[in-house]
């Protein structure tokens, strides 16, 4: 069963969805711990809570992946769809233990690679993301 602890880590980590000691100072963790996160990742407790999450982020962004065939979106929606892909890919990656990479152009790509690469840790859609295309 998942410590207080561990709950506030799960929770601050998905809020921050960058920085895994950062997240942990904010739980309550020791900066030392803060300096291994794995010592509070790779526990029974806290992978028995992050797995019902990942799962529900992953469904999210497979949503995302999805409203972004629509035709005729405009920029302002499709910015906004791009935007959560771009953190949902983050946060399933940071609770999976995976390292995250930057892809300079996503839009080129299938939504099986997208998928393919957010699970693998590598690839997120941070920067330079492509234009929408119609």
């Amino acid at each position: 069963m998942a410590t207080v602890l561990q709950e506030n880590a799960l929770r601050e980590m998905v809020e921050d969805g960058r920085n895994k000691g950062k997240a942990l100072i904010r739980a309550g963790y020791s900066k030392n711990t803060a300096k291994a996160p794995t010592k509070v990742t790779e526990s029974k407790g806290f992978k028995e809570i992050k797995e019902p999450i990942v799962k529900q982020l992953e469904k999210e962004l497979q949503r995302a992946i999805n409203a972004l065939k629509i035709k005729n979106i405009d920029q302002v929606a499709y910015e906004k769809i791009v935007d959560s892909i771009d953190k949902l890919t983050k946060n399933i990656q940071l609770l999976g233990g995976k390292p995250t990479e930057i892809i300079n152009d996503y839009s080129q790509m299938s939504d099986e690679e997208l998928i393919r690469k957010t699970r693998s840790g590598s690839g997120t859609c941070q920067e330079g993301i492509g234009e929408k295309t119609s």
